[in-house]
């Protein structure tokens, strides 16, 4: 009996609802479980105003006939379909990263899409078993790009107008955790620049990051940080286009720390962060206070005006459970929401 798991997408239109769904993998492996089984899994989907849409997944590639999975005959690669808003239709699949010789982590690979359709795909390919490194799927150059990196986890990407891109990971430290890393693509030479580190050498571990980016190129970082001080706490920092004029990155686009959102002794937890079209930022987390012991929401904004954070603001203040997975967003005028699931 085959035991499947697909990769289905379905499409709403205004005035006429959902479409129906359309399985986009048609890969089969007559060998997996007993049955001619699609092994499939963290799909993602990335979609522009004009309507263009990307959906990557990972796909188990049977490279031996063996019967179980997974096992060091199969391997996960990386696949993508993307949709052709004139013809109405999905693309047939198509590995990006077929597994061959590698796998890749269990994550979603994040993936970005710019105005014109270019795209950038970021996921941690896995050498059998070991070191672990950062490969991207850039349009317009042919087969995976890697980006010089042997060992990193939970990458990020974000790319602007011109199809330039930033890259974001946490970088394991022998016996000290991680420190967080970086690199920007240059879209005219196609090429990733050398990694540069956020944090500094022995100051604290990465616990978690994120980043957001706008079509100008800028993009804002927040991490929460532990090890410097009595518990964790939530840091940022801003990378500046080589050229602010034009807002294109460049080989001399840099890093510019922003400092600590907060500065309260409790635990600060599960940054998430958003930038509007002019730069500014808003960072949400969870953290409690003397006051509040349940875990509650806080935020920060930043002026780009003045490269500064207004201060840390609380959010929510019932006590009567925690607080957990903040997301935030910014629509086309600069007005920010945040949603989030709290325990009542």
């Amino acid at each position: 009996m085959a035991r499947d798991h697909n990769a289905w997408v379905s499409r709403y239109v205004i005035g006429s609802g959902w479409a129906s769904p359309i399985m986009l993998d048609t890969q089969t492996y007559p060998n997996y479980q007993g049955g001619g089984g699609a092994i499939t899994s963290n799909p993602t989907l990335e979609v522009n105003a004009a309507g263009r849409a990307i959906a990557i997944w990972g796909q188990w590639v049977n490279l031996t006939g063996t019967v179980s999975a997974p096992n060091p005959s199969f391997y996960e690669g990386v696949w993508r379909s993307d949709y052709d808003i004139a013809g109405d239709l999905w693309g047939s699949e198509r590995p990006i990263d077929n597994g061959s010789t590698d796998g890749i982590g269990g994550d979603s690979p994040p993936t970005t899409m710019d105005a014109g359709g270019d795209t950038i795909t970021i996921w941690k390919r896995t050498t059998v078993p070991n070191p672990t490194g950062l490969w991207a799927d850039v349009s317009g150059v042919s087969g995976p790009m890697s980006l010089g990196v042997t060992q990193a986890d939970d990458p990020r990407v974000a790319i602007d107008s011109q199809g330039n891109a930033v890259a974001l990971w946490r970088a394991p430290v022998t016996n000290a955790g991680h420190s967080l890393s970086a690199s920007a693509y240059n879209t005219s030479k196609q090429t990733w620049e050398a990694p540069t580190s956020l944090t500094a050498a022995g100051n604290s571990d990465v616990v978690s990051a994120e980043l957001a980016g706008n079509a100008n190129g800028e993009a804002l970082a927040v991490w929460e940080a532990s090890g410097s001080g009595p518990g964790t706490t939530i840091a940022a920092a801003l990378f500046v286009p080589v050229d602010p004029s034009f807002r294109i990155i460049g080989d001399n686009g840099s890093w510019h720390p922003l400092g600590n959102l907060e500065t309260s002794s409790y635990d600060a937890t599960q940054p998430q962060i958003a930038i509007d079209a002019q730069g500014n930022g808003m960072a949400v987390w969870l953290q409690r206070t003397d006051t509040k012991p349940m875990l509650s929401l806080w935020a920060n904004h930043y002026t780009a005006a003045t490269s500064s954070w207004d201060g840390p603001v609380l959010i929510e203040s019932d006590n009567a459970g925690d607080v957990s997975s903040p997301q935030v967003a910014f629509d086309g005028s600069g007005t920010a929401m945040v949603v989030w699931s709290e325990y009542d």
